[in-house]
């Protein structure tokens, strides 16, 4: 397993059931954190919500839907999910297609679990969220491949 992925699993019904564990402890550590402030450090609260204090929070599913293999990958940043992909680059000889964002888009598959308040602070990047669990929504995003000239003097 890669050193940027959270968990892989063998079937989806495992990844999300996992993913709302995940969610779940982040939720209660979360409320933990806010807590404990509340007691010691009032005045380090900015906001009425847990919600609002960690918009941020985000999980990312990660699989490809062409049955290369039955492996679904959860990662806790975008970073993650891109640093994996780079890894992906060699394995999956990427460079053999003759359009790879092509197939990035049709086979490779990333849902993005985030914060319900996403969605209402930023309606035109979230509008496409659908609700997930309490607290959190789910989108589909896409990968594309950018190319960038690269130059060397030896």
């Amino acid at each position: 397993m890669s050193k940027n992925v959270l968990q892989e699993y063998s079937s989806l019904r495992e990844a999300i059931e996992s993913l709302k564990t995940f969610m779940k402890k982040k939720d209660e550590n979360n409320h933990r954190h806010r807590q404990w402030y509340q007691q010691n450090m009032p005045e380090g609260i900015k906001s009425e919500t847990m919600e609002e204090e960690n918009w941020n929070d985000k999980f990312y599913l990660v699989y490809r839907n062409d049955g290369y293999d039955d492996t679904f990958y959860i990662f806790e940043s975008e970073y993650d999910v891109e640093q994996w992909l780079e890894e992906k680059w060699a394995d999956w000889e990427i460079w053999d297609y003759d359009d790879p964002n092509t197939f990035l888009k049709e086979t490779l598959v990333v849902w993005e679990f985030h914060r319900n308040i996403c969605k209402e602070k930023w309606a035109i990047l979230y509008g496409d969220s659908k609700h997930f669990m309490d607290g959190w929504s789910r989108r589909r995003i896409s990968v594309s491949l950018e190319f960038s000239p690269s130059f060397s003097l030896n």
